[in-house]
């Protein structure tokens, strides 16, 4: 069996964390971060994360912040970062690819859809 890819997701609200554990906890490790803050934490610690799956609305850090620090204070290029957001009109997927996003997804999402979208982002095969 493959080695479980490490995921974090910074995302704000109980229900969306839940919807991502339950979609990704079974095939993959999920670390969970309220904020942009508990995130920059999680992927300072943690070198071998495979993706981060990030939203744009959160306290204290918003997600745009995150990404502009997680790619410049942090240097992780590398690391793949999806952002899903129900701040969906093209200037917001624009400033999001700008702070260094890889992909966009529009919340609400189908779990085919984000299943879809993190086994591209993860070079799994379809």
């Amino acid at each position: 069996m493959p080695e479980r890819a490490k995921i974090l997701v910074v995302e704000d609200s109980p229900m969306m964390a839940r919807m991502y554990r339950l979609v990704l906890g079974a095939e993959h490790e999920v670390l969970l971060a309220e904020n942009g803050v508990q995130g920059l934490d999680w992927a300072a610690r943690q070198p071998d994360l495979a993706l981060a799956v990030v939203d744009i609305n959160m306290p204290q850090m918003d997600g745009l912040e995150f990404l502009r620090r997680l790619r410049g204070e942090l240097q992780r290029t590398e690391l793949p970062v999806l952002v899903c957001s129900t701040e969906a009109a093209e200037s917001d997927r624009q400033a999001a690819l700008a702070a260094g996003a890889t992909r966009f997804l529009p919340k609400p999402w189908t779990p085919a859809q984000f299943a879809a979208v993190v086994a591209e982002l993860l070079g799994e095969a379809p």
